[in-house]
Parts: structure tokens; sequence; C-alpha cells
């Protein structure tokens, strides 16, 4: 187990208040115990001490790293299944008769529609007691559940797979897939912030992140792998339905709401009840917020246009002398390029960027807004053919840079969100930004069937580079404070002001 000793950082932070408070060293020492909100309690005078005081503060342990495992695992297998009939269009309409485009289109939107109205109850159950521990079984419930449904016209004869009744599973299994969303989406912050000490906490909200979009990015391999012809589909559905018990698995091994000593002061903040706890405040906080609304808008709009192209990529190509193939490997590029961005720059912003998340988004914003400027030059458009000569590796670099940096943007959105709202909970802040993404992927989806494909490329990459310059300005705008960063700060003075009362109570004599 990792320790930090407060008096031997307590020079550095008197120093520059600007350097991290957490310095993990190895240690498998234990700390006195708590109460049960997290407090140590001073037995002479009967009364408790605003925080711990010996030499061994706060603690970190291996498992940490389990639990995010496990929990990301659980958040890259319901994209996988929400992504499973777009990732083989052609083979689920062949499989199941009467399914059409508008309908692999509903499947997909599920997602999006099912995520709007779930999202608040999980936002308000992260201010409830033990709020982590059980979303993340009732996900888990959801997802299992949402994949054996999807698997009932498979034992049904072929004739039968087009009736009404049948499909119907399939849309059941959408939804409580969907239902999962926020629970695995919402709370990557809280995640990493009740885990994880400060220098490791922008690397952890990112692995929690990028891991669903990871779902998509296999999607669409290991669509078209598993279930190439039409006979096979009911192995890509099997498959899953394994997968999906994984994650189960995992935390029965090991899950807990949180570590048994608090890994920074923003871990002991939520033992000690600080956050806000009444969702309902915490939400008209938010709203009342200019720059965290900035903040979520720079994010939110481009991220759901974004993820909705994805969605309907392999469609949105199949008349540009692309096969579902090549379009599936460009998409995949595409967004194993934005995971590889978000893992990167996860420990980027933990090193150099650390309170300098205004710097490093406008860095991202721009560089993204190139990539997809490439590519948007690159596709032939209405007006004839296109601007910029193109092969299929062309697009994949365009493509490829766009998701690089684009894939940075949302981590470090969701990390600063939480900045800007403390005390308000990081599941209400990581909530609204959710939000405001799948409203965005919603209208998306809604809106591109109904676009022709010869002006479809032209439409969306344009909308693409415009919501780049909007949160261009936008991050511009806005001011940045990081409030829950001064709350560590605070907590740390408090305790160092209360140690020398322990010290001379502990030299007491019997």
């Amino acid at each position: 187990m990792e320790v930090i000793s407060l008096r031997s950082h307590a020079r550095a932070i008197n120093d520059d208040e600007e350097k991290d408070l957490l310095h993990p060293t190895e240690d498998d020492e234990s700390d006195e115990s708590l109460d049960e909100k997290g407090s140590r309690r001073d037995v002479t005078e009967g009364k408790e001490e605003p925080r711990v005081v010996d030499e061994e503060v706060y603690k970190v342990t291996w498992l940490r790293w389990w639990v995010l495992f496990v929990f990301c695992f659980a958040s890259f297998v319901q994209c996988l299944v929400w992504f499973t009939f777009s990732s083989v269009p052609k083979v689920a309409k062949g499989y199941y008769p009467g399914v059409d485009d508008a309908t692999i289109d509903l499947l997909l939107n599920w997602g999006t529609i099912i995520y709007i109205p779930v999202l608040p109850y999980v936002s308000w159950l992260q201010t409830r007691r033990n709020g982590l521990l059980i979303a993340f079984w009732q996900g888990n419930a959801l997802i299992f559940l949402a994949t054996v449904i999807r698997t009932i016209p498979c034992w049904a004869p072929a004739h039968l797979r087009g009736n009404f009744y049948m499909q119907w599973t399939l849309h059941v299994g959408q939804i409580l897939n969907a239902a999962a969303g926020p629970i695995v989406f919402a709370v990557c912050s809280k995640l990493s912030a009740v885990w994880f000490p400060d220098h490791q906490r922008a690397t952890a909200t990112a692995l929690a992140y990028t891991s669903n979009a990871l779902g998509t990015a296999v999607g669409y391999i290991l669509g078209p792998g598993l279930a190439p012809t039409v006979d096979q589909m009911p192995t890509l559905l099997y498959v899953q339905i394994g997968l999906a018990s994984l994650p189960i698995l995992g935390g029965l091994i090991y899950y807990r709401e949180r570590p048994k000593h608090p890994p920074s002061a923003v871990a002991l903040a939520h033992r000690e009840g600080r956050y806000e706890e009444s969702f309902f405040k915490g939400v008209r906080g938010a709203l009342l917020n200019v720059s965290f609304l900035l903040c979520i808008t720079a994010c939110g709009v481009q991220a759901g246009v974004t993820s909705g192209w994805q969605g309907v990529l392999p469609q949105a190509l199949e008349d540009l002398d692309y096969t579902e193939s090549e379009s599936g490997w460009l998409g995949f590029g595409n967004s194993i390029a934005g995971i590889a961005g978000g893992v990167l720059f996860g420990p980027v912003t933990d090193i150099f960027f650390k309170r300098r998340s205004k710097l490093l988004l406008l860095l991202l914003f721009g560089l993204s807004t190139s990539g997809f400027a490439w590519f948007t030059l690159s596709l032939p458009t209405p007006f004839g053919g296109a601007l910029i000569p193109s092969t299929f590796w062309t697009l994949m670099t365009a493509l490829g840079i766009a998701g690089l940096f684009q894939g940075g943007i949302g981590p470090a959105l969701f990390e600063l969100s939480a900045e800007l709202l403390y005390p308000i909970p990081e599941a209400t802040s990581g909530g609204l930004l959710s939000l405001l993404m799948n409203m965005a992927t919603l209208v998306f989806l809604f809106v591109s069937p109904l676009i022709k494909t010869t002006w479809f490329n032209l439409i969306v990459t344009s909308t693409l580079l415009f919501c780049g310059v909007l949160g261009v300005a936008q991050v511009v705008l806005m001011r940045e404070r990081y409030r829950r960063w001064e709350a560590e700060v605070a907590i740390y003075h408090e305790s160092q002001r209360s140690l020398p009362h322990k010290l001379r109570r502990m030299e007491q004599p019997n």
C-alpha cells in the first residue's frame, strides 16, 4: 500500500501551493481506524477532530487499478452491445426479415433516448450511501440481461424472426443496455476522485472515459469478423453474452464503494460529507455557473455529433465506393486514435498541464479541427469532386489526427468540470456534461437519415468544423478556477493545524 505523509510535504506546500499535494511512496503500514464518517475522534475531549493527524495520512492501494479495470471493461462491453447491429447492418437486415435501415437506426438511437431520462437517477444515486457500488451492480445486471434477451429470436425458426414480437426483443435488449449507459459513463470522475490520488486522477478519468469508446472501435472489427454472413449473426450475440458476464465475475472477485483509507483530500471530503448532498441544489448551482456552462457546451456538442457520426459511418460511406469492411476500418482507425488520445493526454495532463486545462483544451480543439478539415476537403461534394486528392490511407490519416486530439478533450473537460463546480459532486458535473453530449448525438441520429448521402459528409463534417471553432471561442471566454484543488489545500492546512494538538494528546501519560 502506498502512503502519503503530510509532514514530508509541509515545506513544499507552504513554499509553493501550486505543487501537487500528494506524491505517494510504497508502504504497507496501516492508519488508526476512522469513524463511520471518516473523521478521527478525540477521546479525551469527546469531540471529533477535523482530520487525521499522524504521519501517515493518505493511503492508496494497488486494488484501485483492479477496480478501474473492472469498471472500464463494463463500460467497454456496454458500448460494444449498443453498437452491435450498426456494425453489421447488411447481415442484421438479412437475418431478421423486415428489419430495414430505419430499424437499425432506432436500435442505435435507444442508447441516447434512454440515457437522458435515466441520467438524473444515476446522478441522484451518487449522492446516496454506496452509490458507486449500487450503480455498478445495477448496470452490469442490465447489460447481461440485455445480451440474453436479444438472443431469443435465434432460437426461433427463420420464418418467425420477422415476427413483430420477436423484433421487439431486440428493442427491449437495446433499451436495457442503454439504461446502463449513464452508470458506466457519467461517474468516471467520481470513481477517480474516490480511488486515486491527485497526481493520477486525470489518468484514471481518461481511462474510464475512453474505455466506452473502445466498444465502438472493437465493434467495427468484431462484428464483421464474427458475423461475415447472415447465418453467423447468432455467434456475435452469444459472444457478447460471454463478454457481459466478465465484469460481473470481476466484481465478485473484488469491487468496493471506496478504499479502506482515503487516497487524497478529495476522497476524504467524500467520506466526511463535504460535498453538496442535495442533487437538486447541485444541479441548480451548476446551471448558474457560467464557466461550467461554457465548458460543457464546448465539448458536448462536438463530442455528441462525433459519436453519432461514428455510429453511422459504415452506412454513410456505402455509396461512396467504400466497402463495409473499408468503412469499418476507417471508423476503427478514428475510434482507436480517439482512445489513444484519451489515454495519452491523461498522464500528459497530470504531468504538464496541472491546473492549466484551458491551454490544453485550446491546443486539442485546434488540432482536432484541423484533422476534420482535412477529412472534409478530401471527400466529394454535391458540387463536384474533392478539393484535396485522397486515398483510403490519406482518409485514415486525417481521421487519425482528428480522433487523437478529439480523444483528449472529453477527459480534460470531465476533470475541469469537477474543479469548477466543487463542492457539487463529480457525478452531477459529469452527468450534465454527458447529458449534453447525448442530446447532441440524439439530434444528429434523428436528422441524419433525412440527409441525402451526397450531402451527408459535407453537412456533418462542416458541423464538426463549426463545433471546433465554437469550442475554441468558448474555452477562451471560460474562467479557470480550481475549486476542488483549493479545497484540498484547505483540508491539508486544516490537518496541519490539528497536528500539534494531536501530538500533545498522544504524549500525555495514561
